[in-house]
């Protein structure tokens, strides 16, 4: 069995801005829905005026063989903890590791083209 997340990011058009974990692979149309109910996420589209670029990489995590069966009940603050206990050392992130396998992705601009 997997588990599978995304992570959604929102770029001012060359930097990072924001970023949060999301369930399951949301498409584009699901991406704009969680943007817009997300006060922070909504909030930083509209201060960067509409301009904002949306990066949304799906990633599975294998969680077969017993290992880390805690993802199942809250695998976001599993994947915060993780990071944040191996800072300062040379582990990689979460996302990175052997067993998390990277997807699909999506990248669109938050202005639909009727919006233009």
């Amino acid at each position: 069995m997997s588990l599978q997340f995304s992570y959604l990011s929102i770029y001012d058009g060359s930097k990072f801005c924001m970023g949060t974990y999301e369930s399951g692979h949301p498409d584009e149309y699901d991406a704009r829905e969680l943007i817009a109910d997300n006060e922070q996420l909504s909030q930083m589209v509209e201060a960067l005026n509409g301009d904002a670029t949306i990066v949304v990489e799906h990633y599975d995590f294998d969680t077969r063989i017993g290992k880390d069966e805690l993802a199942e009940a809250s695998h976001f603050a599993m994947i915060h903890a993780y990071n944040e206990m191996i800072r300062g050392t040379d582990r990689c992130e979460f996302i990175y590791r052997d067993d998390v396998e990277r997807g699909d992705h999506l990248v669109f601009p938050w202005k639909e083209e009727e919006d233009v």
